[in-house]
């Protein structure tokens, strides 16, 4: 009992304006990242072999790739609404795509128009380790942090 007692003490005798300060270089970043900005990220490629050259077409699939999180939904390119409400988790990761790239890979799962669940894939445009790969990764993981929590 004592040791919690004593612990509970202290925090309430001490003012709460000592807590409140920022440390620099620990808790004084600014965000990485505003609401309702569009963020780019990888767009999907088809791979065709091609018999007669022996050897492998890519083909992008889209001009570009981008969403942009909004009060209530998310945007998906002008081409798909989700919406807040219909988002069952958001998780992130490191993935690897088997050709030895590895980027930063973020995922939704969610309830689509027809009751079935459904998953978002954002990777990231910079490959890993690559000079702005981190920096790229934390503000998409930020800016989502931030709208599953308003």
């Amino acid at each position: 009992m004592k040791r919690l007692l004593l612990p509970l003490l202290a925090a309430i005798a001490l003012p709460s304006s000592i807590f409140a300060e920022t440390i620099p270089k620990i808790s004084d970043y600014e965000l990485s990242v505003d609401i309702g900005e569009k963020i780019e990220f990888k767009c999907p490629v088809k791979r065709e072999r091609d018999k007669k050259e022996k050897r492998i077409k890519v083909t992008k699939l889209y001009k570009e790739c981008w969403f942009q999180l909004n009060a209530d939904h998310i945007n998906l390119m002008d081409m798909q609404k989700i919406y807040k409400k219909d988002i069952i988790s958001y998780s992130h990761m490191i993935d690897t795509n088997g050709e030895g790239d590895a980027i930063g890979a973020h995922f939704f799962i969610y309830k689509a128009n027809d009751g079935s669940l459904k998953r978002i894939e954002i990777n990231t445009k910079t490959k890993l380790f690559a000079r702005k790969w981190w920096k790229e990764h934390k503000k998409i993981n930020e800016a989502i942090n931030i709208w599953m929590n308003n």
